[in-house]
């Protein structure tokens, strides 16, 4: 998802406020959701400080900038996923488990089932080798490989619902108290 903010057209006073000199790729070493969060909270401030959020008063920025920090803690939840590999030594003790139990499995069965041991060993060994071939193919969610999650659809889905929420911001007007408290009755 690349779009610079000063792509948008501001239809509103509060969205002219924000900075269309943002450009999220200045900094190198700072992720790109850390520089939104970054210019999300400059722009809580500045609309504050100019009285565009009057209305919500304390517990409505407060609760701005709880979601901005939940956003920042759920990208380092998937960093975290995305930057801690499982260890190769649990893959091929994995493996080597799998390998055994179905090596013995037979023995075990061959008494009580006689021949119809092989379709069952067989339908067991499909089912276990299946269950480890899944835990290689998801132990990296994030990528381009076929089953990985589709973050690039994500984004996009996402930037449409914000596009269709900022094309239908009211115009307003100013209010009793020279500030526009967004319900579009002044």
């Amino acid at each position: 998802m690349q779009m610079a903010l000063g792509d948008w057209q501001a239809r509103t006073e509060i969205i002219a406020l924000w900075n269309n000199n943002f450009n999220p790729y200045t900094e190198a070493t700072i992720p790109l959701p850390l520089v939104i969060a970054h210019e999300l909270n400059l722009t809580l401030f500045k609309l504050r400080r100019d009285g565009f959020l009057e209305t919500v008063g304390p517990a409505g920025m407060n609760a701005m900038n709880l979601l901005i920090q939940s956003m920042v803690d759920q990208m380092t939840n998937l960093e975290r996923i995305a930057n801690t590999p499982i260890p190769k030594s649990y893959g091929i003790h994995l493996k080597q488990c799998v390998s055994l139990y179905l090596f013995c499995l037979p023995f075990t069965l061959i008494k009580e089932l006689g021949w119809f041991m092989v379709p069952v060993v067989t339908a067991i060994s499909f089912t276990f080798m299946g269950i480890e071939g899944i835990a290689d193919e998801i132990e990296m969610p994030f990528g381009y490989d076929d089953s990985d999650l589709p973050l690039d659809r994500y984004c996009q889905d996402l930037k449409e619902e914000i596009d269709y929420i900022i094309d239908r911001l009211p115009e307003g007007g100013f209010g009793r108290f020279d500030y526009d408290d967004g319900e579009g009755d002044d």
